[in-house]
């Protein structure tokens, strides 16, 4: 074969048939782009992750890895508060910025999304209508409710304490087991209080003291005086309410009055006496909601109540030292109730049956029912903040940048 011809078939076969070639790109270190490392998820399965157990491995189903994505999040909050708190505040300031944060998998962005959906409705029911098992959805909906509860409360930290200055005026009357048709025991009693109302993370305090009264001078027979906390002459009656979300009993009240009472051994007869209410009750709302542009509210509750007499009505009168004699100053029983509120103006009843060690005291105990009419406003409200507000603009520290 001739020189051309070899040339020619030699380029030929590079053409058809080109030599693999490696190639390596050299980049200074110092000028190569990190890799962003992945935020660290929550701890909990992935869409079709195999968990090992005891060294078993085991698939989980759908709707367990829904409660395990709800499990490890409110435990994550629970080692993290610090940086849960913040996380709020980030995506209170920045919903953008949150927004990606979720879809990084960043744990306290994820917490926080769980908590927005716990502190929606109808996010919530969304979550556990996709849900068979009853076991799983009561576990799912019990972290939704703390999830709800510690948002919550981390909100009211960097917005502030409710605090207003509140004035009610209401309108209450007694009927029950009246010791004779002469009873004015039963008659209406207007008072009209000022007060001061605090939302706490434990709960809402109420603080109230009358200010104005109908009847300086309670009558014989007891009656809404009595029974009605926080009700009494001007600037000697008072009540503290606590109001919380426990499980249990979750409405306290405590109050205390001085009045006078006429003796009906002789109307100009009036004796001194001190009273003292406690309450523990459990209450429920039946419905919450905004009607149009006002709330309307509907709530029941039950538990137990007491009253306490004494000072000189004991001594004075011999009517009432008959009445009292032997302890018997003090009745004790169940109370029942109900409210219905309609923006500013509540309506409510409440049953009482107390009773003594010896025989009745009419107007006190036995059953009486207290119903009445009570309008309030706020004078003066604001938010006290013991928590100061992160600097940083929305963003929060994390392990991802």
């Amino acid at each position: 074969m001739n020189r051309p011809i070899a040339l020619a078939l030699a380029i030929a076969s590079v053409l058809a048939f080109p030599p693999a070639v490696t190639t390596q790109t050299f980049v200074n270190p110092a000028l190569a782009p990190r890799a962003e490392s992945p935020a660290p998820p929550i701890p909990h399965a992935p869409s079709g992750a195999v968990f090992r157990i005891s060294g078993v491995p085991t698939e989980e189903n759908p709707e367990q890895r829904e409660f395990r994505r709800w499990k490890d999040a409110y435990e994550w909050t629970q080692q993290n508060p610090e940086a849960f708190r913040i996380a709020v505040d980030s995506a209170m300031r920045n919903p953008g910025y949150a927004r990606d944060r979720m879809a990084r998998n960043d744990p306290a962005f994820v917490a926080v999304g769980l908590a927005a959906i716990a502190a929606s409705p109808l996010e919530w029911d969304d979550v556990l209508e996709n849900v068979s098992s009853p076991a799983l959805r009561d576990s799912i909906s019990r972290y939704q409710d703390r999830f709800e509860r510690r948002l919550l409360r981390v909100r009211r930290q960097l917005e502030g304490y409710p605090v207003a200055i509140i004035a009610t005026g209401s309108a209450v009357e007694s009927a029950g087991d009246p010791k004779d048709r002469g009873d004015d025991g039963k008659k209406p009693l207007g008072t009209g209080s000022l007060g001061v109302i605090v939302g706490t993370p434990v709960g809402r305090f109420m603080g109230r003291v009358s200010v104005l009264s109908t009847d300086a001078v309670a009558p014989a027979d007891f009656g809404p005086m009595i029974l009605t906390p926080g009700s009494g002459p001007s600037l000697s009656a008072g009540v503290i309410d606590w109001r919380n979300q426990w499980r249990g009993p979750n409405h306290f009240y405590l109050s205390g009055s001085a009045i006078r009472m006429r003796s009906p051994d002789t109307d100009s007869t009036v004796a001194r006496a001190t009273v003292f209410g406690a309450g523990a009750l459990l209450a429920r709302d039946l419905f919450d909601r905004p009607f149009f542009n006002t709330h309307v509210a509907l709530s029941v509750e039950a538990g137990l109540a007491a009253r306490f007499l004494d000072g000189d009505i004991r001594q004075d009168s011999a009517h009432f030292a008959h009445l009292f004699k032997d302890d018997r100053n003090v009745a004790w029983g169940p109370e029942l109730g109900f409210a219905l509120s309609f923006g500013r103006l509540t309506a409510a009843a409440q049953a009482y049956f107390l009773g003594n060690q010896g025989e009745g005291i009419p107007g006190l105990t036995r059953p009486q029912f207290v119903a009445g009419l009570a309008v309030s406003g706020e004078l003066i409200s604001d938010r006290v903040r013991f928590t100061p507000r992160t600097e940083s603009k929305g963003r929060v520290g994390r392990a991802a940048p």
